[in-house]
């Protein structure tokens, strides 16, 4: 390929902008998902299930939401994951901010539209 005539070798730019600028409120857990997500290989890059298992999105709803969640979903639909201590952890479509109290008492969980929207 290289000795074709219209060949044009394309320099190889190293890496100089930092997630850090480009996303600067996203905490460091989310920088490190999102450089995980966004690697150009494919075998490199993380699959959809890893980066729902990934730390950032096991602190976004205290443990008491997840039973009305559950209640709601019925048997079978609500899997919470286990984190490597043991405990379970939270889904990944929770929001951090839970508001309004439902008919448990509970407060309503709050879903995420997208990733971007969090950032």
């Amino acid at each position: 390929m290289t000795k074709l005539p219209d060949y044009k070798p394309y320099p190889m730019y190293p890496a100089t902008t930092f997630l850090v600028n480009v996303v600067p409120k996203l905490n460091a857990t989310g920088r490190d998902l999102l450089q995980n997500l966004l690697k150009c290989n494919p075998i490199q890059c993380i699959s959809a299930e890893e980066a729902l298992q990934h730390p950032y999105f096991s602190d976004f709803c205290p443990p008491w939401a997840l039973g009305p969640l559950a209640t709601r979903l019925g048997p079978g639909l609500f899997k919470p994951h286990l984190r490597r201590g043991g405990t379970v952890g939270v889904p990944s479509v929770l929001s951090s901010s839970c508001a309004g109290p439902s008919q448990d008492g509970m407060p309503e969980p709050k879903f995420l539209t997208s990733f971007v929207d969090f950032i």
